[in-house]
Order: structure tokens, then C-alpha cells, then sequence
């Protein structure tokens, strides 16, 4: 998704083939608004995401996380940095809540991995800061 609104939505019980990547919700490049909100996003694997914010197209840049329920995957959100097409901005991951029905810490290896926070960017998220 590059551009627009994800709200609402119940995003489980996804299925895993050998050489997968599991994602819940993935943007893939665009500097255009995307807003993920009011979303549950569970991903019960130890790989990959519940929102991945990737560099494979283009910059990441004006993304809006917040108010959502996330749990599982190696690390919750990717943040989109990674300097490929260049600088991410404006990336900002608020008020979202992370739940540890498949982890301890709600997901296997972190909370948010690729997430530039020297940038002009942002990412709190309730009790937890990320980044």
C-alpha cells in the first residue's frame, strides 16, 4: 500500500509456507500520506511483521501508526529506514498497544526495527518507547 487509509481491520491467523515473509500490513515505498489506524494485527510467527515499512521501491516517508493492537513477529513494525532510495521522514508510530499472546514481549526479537529516530521522525507507543 502506498498511499491512503488502513482502518478497522482484524488481520490474523495468517498462514506460513517454508521461505515466507509474513506481514500483516506492508508499504513498500511512497512519500504519499498512508495512515494505519484503529487496526488489530496479530502475526503469530517469530518472522517478519505486523506493519513493515520497506525501502524496496522508493523512501519512506509521511506514515501515521497509532492506535492499533500488534502482537508477534520478529520485530512488530520495520520502520522503513535503511538509506536505499534515501532518508526516511515523518514516520510516525503513537498510542498503539502491543500484546504478548504469542510473546513475552510481544514480539520475538524487538518492537520496531529500521526506525531512524535521528531523523524527523517519531515513534512512542503507551508505556513502551520504541526505537
Amino acid at each position: 500500500m502506498g498511499q491512503g487509509l488502513i482502518e478497522g481491520n482484524y488481520i490474523h491467523d495468517k498462514g506460513l509456507n517454508s521461505g515466507d515473509h509474513i506481514n500483516g500490513v506492508t508499504s513498500n515505498g511512497s512519500t504519499d500520506q498512508l495512515t494505519i489506524r484503529g487496526n488489530t494485527i496479530l502475526n503469530r510467527f517469530d518472522q517478519t511483521d505486523a506493519i513493515g515499512l520497506f525501502q524496496d521501491f522508493g523512501v519512506k516517508a509521511n506514515r501515521l501508526i497509532t492506535g492499533n493492537l500488534l502482537a508477534g513477529g520478529g520485530y512488530t513494525i520495520y520502520g522503513g529506514a535503511n538509506e536505499r532510495f534515501g532518508k526516511t521522514y515523518n514516520i510516525v508510530v503513537t498510542n498503539n498497544r502491543f500484546s504478548t499472546i504469542y510473546f513475552p514481549k510481544a514480539r520475538s526479537f524487538g518492537p520496531v526495527a529500521y526506525f531512524d529516530k535521528a531523523g524527523s521522525a517519531q515513534a512512542t507507543s503507551g508505556p513502551e518507547t520504541l526505537g
